[in-house]
């Protein structure tokens, strides 16, 4: 993981996202470590997911936005995840139940919104809801951090 780092490093990224493999091949967790934290630990983001939808599956085409913020409903379970990935991403947080409110700031957002069950959807959308990227269905996540290098030896 160190030499991973390393060269993600080196090329200049601010995150590194790992996708894990779930069953049948599609993508069971997604790590995402942040570089810019303290110089001591990475900080990291695990989400386990339920479920996976791609854009293409929606007819969308994924293209970077200029500008992209987080979203979330101001209701704890969304709220909380919301921050995690605003702070993980170095993105912007909203807390709005309605996201077309942020429709003349952002032409992308990052939809954080609670589902039956304790699942949690995060969604690439616009602000008035067109698919713009994936949705993913998470589980449960988990946050900390781990030092730069490992001792070894």
């Amino acid at each position: 993981m160190d030499e991973l780092v390393e060269y993600a490093k080196g090329l200049g990224a601010a995150n590194l996202v790992i996708v894990g493999r779930g069953l049948q091949g599609n993508p069971g967790r997604i790590e995402i470590v942040n570089f810019c934290s303290s110089e001591e630990t990475l900080y990291r983001l695990i989400l386990k997911l339920r479920g996976v939808r791609l854009a293409r599956e929606y007819g969308a085409r994924p293209r970077p936005p200029p500008e992209i913020a987080i979203v979330a409903q101001a209701q704890p379970p969304s709220l909380e995840l919301g921050h995690e990935l605003a702070a993980t991403l170095n993105l912007p947080l909203l807390e709005t139940d309605d996201p077309s409110a942020v429709k003349g700031v952002y032409s992308s957002i990052i939809l954080v919104e609670p589902l039956t069950g304790g699942l949690l959807a995060v969604k690439f959308v616009s602000p008035e809801g067109e698919p713009k990227g994936p949705r993913l269905l998470v589980e449960k996540y988990a946050i900390g951090g781990w030092p730069r290098c490992s001792k070894r030896g």
